[in-house]
Parts: C-alpha cells; sequence; structure tokens
C-alpha cells in the first residue's frame, strides 16, 4: 500500500467514525452542561433560601425595634411621671427645711436657757 492509500484508507475510517466521535463530544458537553446545570440549580435554592432567612431576619429586627421603641416611651413616660412627682415633692422639702432650722434655733435657744437655769440653780445650791 502505497502512502496515498493508507491517508485515503485514514480519511475513510475518520469519516466512518467522525459521527461517533461527534456524538462522543457532544455527550461530554451535555454531561458538563448538566452538572453545571445542577450546581446553579443548587446555588439558586440556595440563594432563595438566603432570601427567605434574610426577609425573616429582617422582620425579626423590625418587631423587636418597632418592641424597644415601645418599651422605651413607656419607660420615658414612667421617667416624667416620677419626675413631676419629686418636683411635687421639692416644694415642701423646701418648707420643711426651712422649720427644721427654725427647731434648730429654737432648741439651740432652750439649750442655752436651760444651760443658764441650770447654773443658777447650781450657785444656788452652792450657796445654801
Amino acid at each position: 500500500m502505497s502512502d496515498v492509500e493508507k491517508r485515503l484508507n485514514e480519511l475513510e475510517s475518520l469519516v466512518w467514525d467522525l459521527p461517533n466521535l461527534i456524538d462522543l463530544r457532544l455527550g461530554r458537553v451535555e454531561s458538563s452542561y448538566v452538572e453545571v446545570s445542577g450546581r446553579l440549580s443548587r446555588i439558586d435554592r440556595t440563594l432563595v433560601v438566603l432570601q427567605t432567612d434574610m426577609r425573616d431576619l429582617r422582620g425579626g429586627v423590625t418587631r423587636q425595634l418597632v418592641a424597644q421603641d415601645a418599651r422605651l416611651a413607656r419607660m420615658e413616660e414612667r421617667i416624667e411621671h416620677i419626675e413631676e412627682r419629686i418636683e411635687r415633692m421639692e416644694g415642701p422639702l423646701v418648707g420643711i427645711e426651712k422649720q427644721m432650722a427654725e427647731f434648730k434655733s429654737e432648741l439651740s435657744g432652750l439649750k442655752e436657757s436651760t444651760s443658764a437655769m441650770l447654773a443658777s440653780i447650781l450657785a444656788k445650791l452652792e450657796q445654801h
């Protein structure tokens, strides 16, 4: 067999094998496509779950913030009420402080007069 005949035979066998070779190549491409498609589907499902979780988280945080706002509002009302009560009590306390100062001065006067009386009684007792 000459070189030309060999090449022709190889070309013939190549032409006969070409559909099988193309079929094998396309089979590999298809299997790669199926694998990539499966991975993309898993990624898509994961993203959907993640998106749902993020919505739930956002909703939970929103509910928590609303509850905290309500709680803070109640606390502020309570603090305002306590401050009002303290302000109402300050007036009488000032009056009580003035009365205590007066009583203190009266007590010191009584102490002085009692001391003077005691000194005079002792002086009289010593004279007898």
